[in-house]
């Protein structure tokens, strides 16, 4: 079943993402996510993969990560 009022909040949504800027991962985001993997390894800390590439892109672009998943990323702090 489709909610009324669907299709208006369904082109919100599309318009906010038309707004959004995407940063892809690529070779240098990469390497230093497995920089990264490698240093969390060694100290013995467990962080899954797809926050270690985000946190990548993030550092990679001078980007500041909000997020409410706080523990996934403090032992990235620099």
């Amino acid at each position: 079943l489709i909610k009324r009022g669907f299709e208006k909040k369904g082109r919100k949504i599309l318009e906010g993402l038309e707004k959004m800027k995407v940063y892809p991962l690529g070779k240098d985001e990469a390497m230093l996510a497995a920089k990264i993997a490698a240093n969390l390894k060694s100290a013995g800390i467990n962080i899954e993969y797809r926050d270690i590439f985000m946190a990548a892109i993030y550092i990679s672009n001078n980007l500041e990560l909000l997020t409410l998943n706080v523990k996934h990323f403090v032992p990235l702090k620099k």
